[in-house]
């Protein structure tokens, strides 16, 4: 399918301002924001489905997932100081895995259909040795 059409560009866990989208629609392009305001909850199996429907109706030409870090990033860690604390960065965790894990499976999908992929996430958060799909995508792209 190669790149599919290069005016067109799907961006996940976005705001729904994104300045990525912006400028692709300021350039006469089509910027499709897949984010929870608009319907996308991606802690959630079922959102893949339909992230999968609207890719494979627009055909973009890039793929960006960009989901939060938040749980896993060095200075939540370092914020930890009471059990309370502890029990809801846990919980923070499970829901932030989910999430990586879907965007992740959905970027390879958009890879394997011949579309551009990228993913932002800091190099020093933890979920890249505790979620295996993360692991699995750092060194296969």
């Amino acid at each position: 399918r190669g790149l599919g059409d290069v005016y067109k560009r799907q961006e996940l866990c976005c705001d729904m301002d994104s300045i990525l989208s912006a400028v692709v629609e300021e350039k006469g392009g089509q910027a499709f924001r897949l984010t929870l305001e608009n319907g996308y909850d991606w802690t959630l199996s079922s959102t893949l489905d339909k992230a999968k429907k609207l890719y494979d109706e627009h055909c973009p030409a890039l793929v960006w997932g960009s989901p939060t870090c938040g749980p896993c990033s060095s200075t939540q860690n370092m914020n930890q100081r009471t059990e309370q604390q502890i029990q809801y960065i846990e919980i923070d965790r499970v829901y932030s895995a989910a999430m990586i894990k879907n965007v992740i499976l959905f970027l390879e999908y958009a890879s394997e259909h011949g579309s551009l992929t990228a993913f932002e996430h800091p190099l020093t958060a933890s979920s890249w040795q505790l979620i295996p799909e993360l692991a699995r995508f750092r060194w296969h792209n």
